[in-house]
C-alpha cells in the first residue's frame, strides 16, 4: 500500500510523474481498462482526442515500448538496410580500396547485383559498419598481363561490371576467370 492515497485528479497526480513515458501511460490507463471514453479522457488530460487514441493504440499493440518517444528512433527517412550479400560486398571493396567512391560502389553493385540505392546510402552504411583492416596487396597491372587479350578483357569486363577509368588497376583483385582466347 503507498505511503500517501493517489489523488483522483490527473493535474495533482501528474505532479507525482517521474518519467515521461508515466505520464503516457496515466493518460491512457483509464482508456485501456474501459472506465474512461477515449473522448472523457482527452477532455480531462487536455490532451487531443487523436493523439491520445495513437498512444492507446501502440500501447495495446507494443506494450509499455509503445509508449517510449518514437521522435528519436524514426526521424527522417527510414535506412534501407542491405541483403546481407550486397552488404559483404560492399565491405570488401571498400576493404578491398579504401579511396574507392560511393557512387562507384553503387555503379558496381547495380551492374553486379542488379540492386539500385543511392550514394547516401551507402555512405550511411559504411559509416555504420567498421571495415576490416586490409594488407598490401600485390597487384598485376595492364602493363603486366602477358596476354594482351586478357588485360583488354578485364579492363572491358570491369568497365561493365561498374568500375571507373581511375581505379582500373583495381580489376586484377576483382578479377573472375575467363574463358581462354581461341
Amino acid at each position: 500500500m503507498p505511503a500517501h492515497p493517489l489523488p483522483e485528479n490527473f493535474e495533482q497526480l501528474k505532479l507525482l510523474f517521474t518519467d515521461p513515458v508515466q505520464f503516457d501511460y496515466e493518460a491512457i490507463r483509464p482508456i485501456i481498462l474501459g472506465a474512461d471514453t477515449l473522448t472523457e479522457r482527452s477532455t480531462s488530460v487536455g490532451i487531443e482526442r487523436s493523439v491520445l487514441g495513437d498512444k492507446a493504440h501502440r500501447f495495446l499493440k507494443d506494450g509499455m515500448a509503445g509508449l517510449f518517444d518514437q521522435r528519436s528512433t524514426n526521424a527522417g527517412r527510414k535506412r534501407q538496410s542491405f541483403p546481407e550479400p550486397v552488404a559483404a560486398y560492399i565491405l570488401y571493396l571498400k576493404q578491398l580500396y579504401p579511396p574507392i567512391r560511393y557512387r562507384e560502389i553503387v555503379r558496381i553493385l547495380e551492374r553486379r547485383f542488379g540492386y539500385h540505392t543511392n550514394h547516401h546510402t551507402v555512405k550511411h552504411f559504411l559509416d555504420n559498419h567498421p571495415i576490416p583492416i586490409q594488407l598490401p596487396l600485390t597487384w598485376t597491372t595492364y602493363h603486366e598481363f602477358e596476354d594482351a587479350y586478357r588485360a583488354r578483357w578485364t579492363v572491358v569486363r570491369m568497365h561493365y561490371e561498374g568500375s571507373s577509368s581511375k581505379h582500373r588497376w583495381l580489376f586484377e583483385a576483382l578479377r573472375t576467370p575467363c574463358a581462354p582466347h581461341s
